[in-house]
């Protein structure tokens, strides 16, 4: 009925859709519960999106990277901004939430 590409397609795209229950993410028990469960939860999911793009490269041998001029660009934007950044404010959960973003984004 299905083929088995669809199928795990489907369930390594199961961390993609997790990012997006961020914004729903409220945990009660932590001291700012909004702001940090968002944020605990965005971790664990960029950690899955690892996991499941490392899974899908090993299942999918015929994978082939491409950069192109908009990747070279966010990432020479990227490098410059968490060069730039701890000088003005320190190492701060700004720094971390913008470094899982690039990873998110490649």
């Amino acid at each position: 009925m299905f083929k088995k590409s669809t199928i795990t397609t489907c369930i390594l795209s199961i961390p993609l859709i997790l990012v997006l229950f961020t914004v729903f993410i409220v945990n009660d028990s932590l001291v700012n519960g909004v702001v940090s469960g968002k944020c605990f939860w965005f971790y664990g999911s960029i950690a899955g999106i690892a996991i499941a793009s490392i899974v899908s490269v090993l299942l999918n041998r015929k994978y082939c990277f491409r950069i192109n001029k908009i990747d070279c660009l966010i990432l020479l934007y990227s490098v410059l901004t968490l060069l730039l950044l701890p000088k003005s404010d320190g190492f701060s959960q700004k720094t971390m939430i913008l470094a899982l973003i690039l990873c998110l984004y490649f």
